[in-house]
């Protein structure tokens, strides 16, 4: 009984941590959004610049630019910026799907949580 206690504080403890974790990726994932958005927006207004100032260079580079962010968008439809901004360490060499490393926190919250509610007898 007691060995499940520690045990079942010690997962606590691990909860924390990977919550915590996962909490700093959904920030980074929500400025990476915002960011990526004020981009789209800048490039928008420099190709109105562009064309009001008759700069053909200007307005081809932007338009370039935005539409190979729409395709880019497009391409990848079910992409979560968390796992954008948290991509697997060695993933330059694999072009296959990769695990994110916040798709590994989250397989390891629920792993935890499965075990700390069979400790606890909740478990069905």
């Amino acid at each position: 009984m007691n060995d499940d206690r520690s045990e079942a504080a010690q997962i606590e403890r691990e909860l924390e941590i990977l919550r915590s974790r996962y909490a700093l990726m959904e920030r980074s994932a929500k400025v990476a959004k915002i960011g990526f958005i004020a981009f789209l927006a800048i490039m928008a207004a420099l190709a109105i610049v562009g064309v009001a100032a008759g700069n053909v260079l200007a307005v081809f580079v932007t338009l370039a630019i935005l539409v190979f962010a729409t395709l880019l968008v497009v391409a990848y439809p079910n992409a979560r910026w968390i796992d954008i901004v948290t991509p697997e360490r060695f993933a330059q060499r694999s072009f296959s799907h990769r695990t994110s490393e916040a798709e590994i926190v989250e397989t390891q919250i629920a792993d935890r949580e499965q075990r700390l509610a069979q400790i606890n007898g909740t478990a069905p």
